[in-house]
């Protein structure tokens, strides 16, 4: 039978939110237009939301009425020592923790899907794309992989996604054996 997507992710995301945390160098404004425009250019062949507002500086999506997102503005630096294993671990991005220590505010991104985890993951990766590019980002915490990335990795890795091809390390957070005994984990 193989492994399906939802052996690598967990079946439990069928009912629980993908939460992003974009991290902002300086707190800026996010609008629904700007962000499902980015995504209708970057993307046409995707299925995205049909319905998107913005009201109190709160950004939401609608689909078939289960599938909801929301991007949100926190006006606070993320806090850094929660992101110290993550940062340790960071695949491709040795300043993790320094160049996220430096920002300013964040965005919480959240999907909440439908039961089918690839459309969940590639739509929480084009939003956080387009906010990302939409503002002065230095990187995201993808939470439920436990992992960060520099805004030019995630960019690399998103800009060609599809439902056949996808960056998979983005979304299961990979960690490398050196640095897994480094932390103190055992194997």
């Amino acid at each position: 039978a193989g492994i399906t997507l939802c052996d690598c992710i967990g079946n439990p995301l069928k009912t629980r939110p993908l939460v992003a945390f974009v991290m902002l160098r300086e707190p800026q404004d996010l609008d629904a237009e700007a962000l499902s425009s980015y995504v209708a250019k970057t993307w046409p062949g995707l299925k995205f939301y049909e319905h998107s507002r913005t009201e109190d500086g709160l950004v939401s999506f609608e689909g078939d009425g289960t599938e909801l997102a929301a991007v949100s503005r926190i006006d606070v630096p993320f806090p850094v020592s929660e992101l110290e294993y993550p940062c340790a671990t960071a695949l491709s991005w040795a300043e993790a923790c320094e160049e996220l220590g430096k920002t300013k505010a964040h965005l919480i991104i959240t999907v909440f899907g439908k039961g089918d985890a690839l459309d969940d993951h590639l739509r929480a990766s084009m939003l956080v794309q387009a906010a990302m590019n939409l503002t002065d980002a230095a990187g995201v915490y993808w939470s439920t992989a436990d992992s960060v990335w520099s805004r030019e990795d995630f960019q690399t890795a998103t800009e060609t996604m599809s439902r056949e091809e996808f960056f998979l390390p983005l979304w299961v957070g990979l960690k490398s054996r050196r640095d897994w005994m480094r932390l103190g984990g055992a194997l």
